[in-house]
C-alpha cells in the first residue's frame, strides 16, 4: 500500500500536464493498470504466508522450538 501511495503522489505532481497532453482516459487507464498490478501482488504474498505459517507450525510441533517465546 505504501508503494501505491508513493506512485500516486508522483502522479499527482504531474497529472495536470499529463492529462492535458494525453487526455483523461489515458491517465485513468494507466492508474487502473497500476492498481490492478499492485493488487495482484497480494495473491502470492497470501499463498507464501500460508505456507510459512504451516512450515513454522510443523517445525514447532516436531522439534518443540520456540517454547520459551510462547
Amino acid at each position: 500500500m505504501m508503494i501505491k501511495n508513493f506512485i500516486f503522489y508522483a502522479f499527482s505532481t504531474m497529472i495536470n500536464t499529463w492529462a492535458g497532453r494525453d487526455g483523461p482516459g489515458f491517465v485513468f487507464r494507466t492508474w487502473g493498470i497500476v492498481s490492478i498490478c499492485l493488487i495482484l501482488t497480494t495473491i502470492p504474498m497470501y499463498i507464501f504466508g500460508k505456507m510459512n505459517r504451516k512450515f513454522m507450525s510443523d517445525l514447532y510441533a516436531k522439534y518443540g522450538i520456540f517454547r520459551t517465546l510462547a
